[in-house]
């Protein structure tokens, strides 16, 4: 996401307020993507064994979020980044983010790759990877 300058608030708006508006965007665009639960509700969850293939990844993903396909990246087989990808109609304040597909695929391998559980807790089921969003 490109950064909010001040010009763009109204005028005498305090400082750092621009910073607000961009996280407060950044953590909506984030809720409206529940990717883990998308996934677990395709019978893909996080386990120290089970491997999967990216075609399944992706299926599961596009489907649920209403066929717009996100980058998957992997650091060697293990998945941890996902970042979905928006078209910014307006400004980041009051401006629609249009959801398309990713505008290049990211660097998993096409089968073996792991879903790992976060680290810390054994009874933590949520994944540890990081949901990227980017607009374009």
């Amino acid at each position: 996401m490109s950064t909010l300058e001040r010009a763009c608030l109204p005028t005498g708006s305090p400082t750092g307020l621009e910073a607000v508006a961009y996280f407060q965007t950044v953590v909506a665009l984030f809720q409206s993507l529940p990717t883990y639960q998308w996934l677990a509700s395709q019978g893909i969850t996080p386990s120290s064994t089970q491997t999967y293939t990216l075609s399944a990844l992706i299926s599961a993903l596009t489907t649920a979020s209403g066929g717009f396909t996100p980058a998957l990246d992997c650091s060697g087989t293990s998945l941890n980044q996902i970042s979905w990808y928006f078209n910014l109609k307006g400004s980041v304040i009051d401006g629609v983010f249009v959801p398309i597909t990713a505008p290049q695929s990211g660097s998993c391998p096409s089968h073996g790759i792991k879903y790992p559980l976060k680290s810390g807790s054994p009874s933590t089921t949520e994944p540890a990877m990081r949901k990227t969003i980017v607009s374009s």
